[in-house]
């Protein structure tokens, strides 16, 4: 029944945006069982990749939006062009979510189709949020190798 509720979830919001469908498995013990089941069940056509580190980020290249639980995809997915949208899971991806304002939405509800067309309507202001985010980024390591020097 879930995984039905998901499926159709995931239809309806591809249907409503003219989306299509990319399954990318991060940790494929835990996400490829459940990304397989989620499609077999989907109408919308899909694709399911597990990449490894070479070619996890041309997964990311040409992707409109993230839907994920995984805060490596969705920053990946930001720093790619792709508008994200949080499924609830991990507070670091709250997190990722208020950095990447209007280009982000977080999934309450099971709301997907209105949390993907919002993140979608901030997309275009999605640059200015990654270079926040990496600019803050840098300071953080900045601060670390300060750190580190100190030992």
């Amino acid at each position: 029944k879930e995984t039905t509720d998901l499926a159709k979830r995931i239809d309806d919001a591809a249907k409503s945006n003219g989306l299509s469908v990319r399954f990318i498995s991060l940790n494929p013990d835990e996400d490829d069982r459940l990304h397989k089941r989620v499609a077999d069940k989907l109408e919308t056509p899909c694709e399911l990749v597990t990449p490894d580190l070479n070619s996890f980020e041309s997964c990311f290249t040409g992707v409109e939006v993230v839907a994920t639980m995984r805060y490596h995809s969705g920053l990946m997915g930001a720093l790619k062009g792709a508008a994200v949208v949080c499924l609830p899971f991990s507070r670091k991806l709250d997190s990722l979510a208020s950095s990447l304002g209007e280009a982000a939405s977080k999934v309450e509800n099971d709301n997907l189709v209105s949390a993907v067309e919002k993140a979608l309507s901030g997309r275009p202001r999605l640059t200015e949020h990654v270079e926040s985010l990496k600019e803050r980024s840098y300071k953080n390591v900045e601060i670390i190798e300060l750190l580190d020097g100190i030992k």
